[in-house]
């Protein structure tokens, strides 16, 4: 690795990539090693993934059984229409 280099971290004023960021240099590769355990990123691509990965954490897990509890709410209403009209059908078939 060329050294300057840039390490970058989410949220700040610049604006690229599908969220902000900020950058800082490093010098060298102690300086590189330290900003990165201090949850800097290589790049801005990792720096944005970063905080998308860190919001998907943060669903709760009653926000995602709701979402299951409605879904299959869901099914079975469709599962009942499906079986009426298919009930329909037989009934239709059978008169003519």
């Amino acid at each position: 690795m060329e050294f300057p280099s840039l390490v970058y971290k989410d949220g700040g004023q610049h604006q690229r990539k599908g969220g902000t960021f900020d950058y800082q240099q490093v010098e060298n590769e102690q300086e590189h090693a330290a900003a990165l355990k201090g949850g800097w990123f290589p790049s801005v691509e990792e720096a944005v993934a970063g905080k998308l990965n860190e919001a998907s954490k943060g669903v709760s897990k009653g926000a995602t059984k709701k979402a299951a509890e409605e879904a299959l709410a869901q099914a079975k209403a469709l599962e009942e229409a499906a079986a009426k009209a298919l009930e329909e059908a037989s009934n239709g078939e059978s008169k003519e």
